[in-house]
């Protein structure tokens, strides 16, 4: 695959990325039925970062997922094979 694609590519996933962070932001008190709280903005913005830190050195976008403890979570899936990686991010009152 020519290099543009591929980088076409990766700069798609991190924006897809960074918009799920946002929507993160809307989720109300017991967004999954039972009883989460809303995600914290410390923990939504400390993500951000790290998107930003893994874009710059041009790392396979992670999926941002929403946490039942009001955390975020970044997950990385290797090509539909069972293997996960996850980064769980804290706010720092924690």
């Amino acid at each position: 695959m020519p290099y543009g694609e591929t980088r076409e590519k990766l700069i798609t996933a991190y924006i897809e990325a960074r918009e799920k962070l946002v929507g993160f932001s809307q989720l109300e008190h017991n967004w999954d039925t039972y009883g989460a709280p809303p995600i914290s903005p410390m923990c939504i913005e400390r993500a951000g970062k790290i998107l930003n830190m893994l874009e710059s050195v041009g790392e396979k976008a992670p999926t941002p997922v929403p946490t039942v403890d009001g955390m975020v979570a970044l997950e990385w899936h290797s090509n539909g094979r069972d293997e996960e990686w996850e980064i769980f991010i804290e706010p720092a009152n924690r």
